[in-house]
């Protein structure tokens, strides 16, 4: 009988970018604490949290860096970068220019952190009468700028919040193997 590896502790930085307002903290907060709240707060700066997941037999810690939206913080944004292994780029399902502004995160990003790679989040697609940003539309600008997937959530909802990180993890996790 063949014995299993020995289990492993992995910790995975995540960096969490995307225009003000398009729901970044509230993805990660429904996330880690399994909430969400109506008011918008703009973040200052960025924001730490951590989450454990188990796979069989590894422990990951994951470190979600929620940075900042607003222009102001950019050099900020630079200096917690480093040292990330992937990012997550969130744009607003109702909000046709936050998907635009893509091209951007994925290049300030990569100034800091050559050939990271992103996850694509489409977000409030609870708010169904509003949506102005196609499903093929987001899955297509994901594959032009060569990144891992796109998904759609709800932070209201909590919809494909769990799956998102979850996924991600994995991704990360087969690569190191």
């Amino acid at each position: 009988m063949a014995e299993s590896p020995p289990p492993q502790r992995f910790i995975f930085k995540f960096i969490i970018l995307g225009d003000y307002a398009v729901g970044k903290t509230c993805v990660i907060r429904r996330y880690v604490s399994d909430t969400f709240d109506e008011e918008y707060k703009a973040s200052i700066g960025v924001d730490i949290t951590s989450q454990q997941l188990f796979f069989d037999p590894h422990q990951v810690q994951l470190q979600i860096w929620d940075m900042s939206g607003q222009t102001d913080f950019r050099e900020l944004r630079r200096q917690f970068m480093n040292g990330s292994d992937c990012g997550i780029i969130v744009f607003d399902v109702t909000r046709h220019s936050s998907l635009e502004n893509i091209s951007r995160w994925i290049n300030e990003a990569r100034a800091n952190v050559p050939g990271l790679q992103f996850a694509l989040v489409g977000n409030k697609i609870d708010l169904v009468d509003e949506r102005v940003v196609k499903h093929e539309e987001a899955k297509q600008v994901a594959k032009e700028n060569q990144m891992l997937f796109y998904i759609e959530t709800s932070a209201k909802s909590g919809s494909n919040i769990q799956l998102l990180f979850k996924k991600l993890a994995q991704l990360i996790l087969e690569r190191m193997k």
